[in-house]
């Protein structure tokens, strides 16, 4: 396959090779390829080169760099601001990845990673009501129970009752030992002391 454009219409190249691949793949394949390529009509090229280079940049502080440049270039770039917002956790920036994470709509196809992540960064800063909210939205579409019970933890942490939670959590995967150790600490708090025994019998 071959597709010859401008330097500037790189984008626009890259765009219709993958087209024609997935045209090749799938003949059924219902987008047209005009679609296709205009759903990046409003990116330009040098912060998408910027975006590449913060994927593949293995400093940290330059990862950041690029990114930066990438939604300053391109402020509706939702790729670029999930990906600084990963960078900015992984160098344990908590306040600015939460920060970076609601930058993406939440009808955006990574919403539900950037708001798990978002959920942790508010969780490692203390902000435990933000986090259940952001836990809260990833398990309204995909209730794994790992975060169902980081939702029931962050629940605990600003005094609500996560046993409920913790439960649900259990109900999915009834063989992880975290999940029976903090409900046995929610109904341990509760005043259930049969309860709490049973559950961290479980535990160990």
């Amino acid at each position: 396959i071959e597709v010859e454009a401008e330097l500037v219409r790189l984008l626009d190249v890259f765009n219709r090779l993958a087209w024609r691949v997935a045209r090749q793949l799938d003949p059924g394949y219902a987008v047209a390829e005009e679609t296709f390529v205009a759903a990046d009509a409003k990116l330009h090229v040098d912060a998408f080169e910027n975006y590449v280079r913060g994927l593949v940049e293995l400093a940290g502080a330059e990862r950041i760099r690029h990114l930066k440049e990438a939604v300053r270039l391109n402020p509706d770039f939702n790729p670029a601001w999930l990906a600084l917002g990963r960078a900015y956790f992984e160098s344990q920036q908590y306040e600015l990845a939460a920060a970076t994470f609601a930058k993406l709509p939440k009808t955006d196809p990574s919403a539900r990673e950037a708001k798990f992540y978002q959920g942790l960064s508010y969780f490692y800063t203390g902000s435990y009501v933000k986090a259940e909210d952001a836990f809260a939205f990833v398990t309204t579409i995909l209730p794994l129970p790992e975060v169902v019970n980081n939702q029931g933890v962050a629940a605990s942490r600003h005094g609500r009752d996560g046993g409920p939670m913790f439960e649900q959590a259990i109900a999915s995967d009834l063989n992880d030992a975290d999940y029976h150790f903090n409900l046995g600490v929610s109904l341990r708090r509760r005043g259930d002391l049969s309860g709490a025994a049973r559950e961290l019998e479980q535990t160990l």
